[in-house]
């Protein structure tokens, strides 16, 4: 009786009960989901990975005429689904754009975005076995590409191919798995199956070698254009910038560079990465040619960074020879996946400018 009058409430209130669940699910991982390297976060979307596998096994299973014992709970395997893949997108939504250059990752964290927006709207083709598997593989790729640099201590397009052959043997082993259980449910949809796999594997794929997608674990936590950046032997450093006029909104640093004589120019960053994780970077310093409308690489200068500090690694690069104009730095990976970008204009000054040195 009382599973009887849960159902009714269930499917009386649920337009209300499945938008405000992933509402709080949002609010909720925006405040408990922190760093890809923690081991409570990857609780938790681990247990989203296991309540959606187990979800699909058993809707299955009843679906083909087996474990008949859970016909009264039957109603809320589609539910639990829901909640685990909103769980998963609203996870991954918060934790790739905490690594994301939004000018470069923004169609991935778009994607990530429409699957939890359109999780509510996915009610009935949780029903569909080639959707479920084929969102299923998706939340593993998601989860594995930055699980397994985390796990390995390093990152790259060797690891992120592993990632990828991990995801594939994992989700042959649930398909298998089903297959076991309600091979009915399996053999008439084997190519569609095949094909929602492959489809979400070449994209994910062609997302990653795009540099679309953000390099997790990885996060730039600090930028500055400076007039001098200094490593002191304590290991702290020391930055001299030009601080940002009121009108600079969401700016640290001043964005227009005033150069006095033949000084260099300074950038500044400190990038987080997970404890033992070891990895080069890249400074690409570039210039806007006005005559032609595009940007020219200047430069590009690499440094290794090392995991485990909260605030970030620091490290630093600089240009001398800079003539006048917009320019802009570009902090990436070896493989070109972007980890931030500041833009600054050069006006040669006459005169020294005001500016502030502080720890960094």
């Amino acid at each position: 009786m009382a599973i009887q009058k849960l159902k009714d409430l269930l499917v009386k209130y649920e337009k209300y009960l499945s938008p405000g669940a992933m509402l709080l699910g949002f609010v909720v991982d925006s405040l408990t989901l922190t760093r890809a390297d923690v081991w409570l976060d990857n609780l938790i979307l681990l247990s989203y990975l296991l309540l959606a596998g187990i979800s699909i096994l058993l809707l299955n299973a009843h679906a083909a005429g087996r474990v008949q014992r859970i016909s009264r709970l039957i109603v809320l395997l589609p539910l639990a689904m829901q909640f685990a893949f909103g769980g998963l997108f609203s996870g991954f939504v918060v934790l790739y754009s905490r690594s994301a250059s939004l000018a470069a990752s923004w169609p991935f964290i778009a994607i990530m975005a429409a699957l939890l927006i359109g999780n509510e709207y996915f009610r009935n083709r949780y029903r569909r076995l080639a959707f479920q598997i084929g969102i299923y593989f998706l939340a593993i790729f998601s989860y594995l590409t930055f699980a397994v640099p985390v796990v390995l201590n390093t990152i790259g397009q060797l690891i992120f191919l592993l990632s990828g052959l991990l995801s594939l043997l994992v989700i042959y082993f649930i398909v298998r798995a089903i297959n076991a259980f309600a091979p009915e449910q399996i053999q008439p949809f084997k190519r569609t199956i095949l094909s929602a796999v492959l489809i979400v594997f070449a994209g994910f794929n062609f997302l990653y070698f795009a540099n679309i997608i953000p390099p997790i674990p990885l996060a730039l936590k600090d930028m500055f254009v400076a007039h001098q950046v200094e490593h002191l032997d304590s290991g702290d450093f020391l930055v001299t910038y030009e601080k940002p006029k009121w009108y600079h909104f969401f700016k640290d640093f001043n964005p227009t560079y005033h150069r006095f004589g033949n000084e260099p120019i300074f950038v500044f960053s400190a990038i987080y990465a997970p404890t033992d994780l070891r990895t080069d970077i890249i400074h690409e310093w570039q210039f806007f040619d006005e005559k032609n409308s595009h940007w020219v690489t200047a430069s590009r200068l690499q440094y290794a960074i090392f995991g485990g500090r909260q605030q970030g690694f620091r490290g630093f690069s600089f240009k001398s020879n800079v003539q006048p104009g917009k320019w802009r730095v570009t902090v990436q990976t070896k493989s070109g996946q972007i980890l931030g970008r500041i833009k600054f204009k050069v006006i040669q000054s006459s005169l020294p400018t005001e500016v502030i040195t502080e720890p960094k």
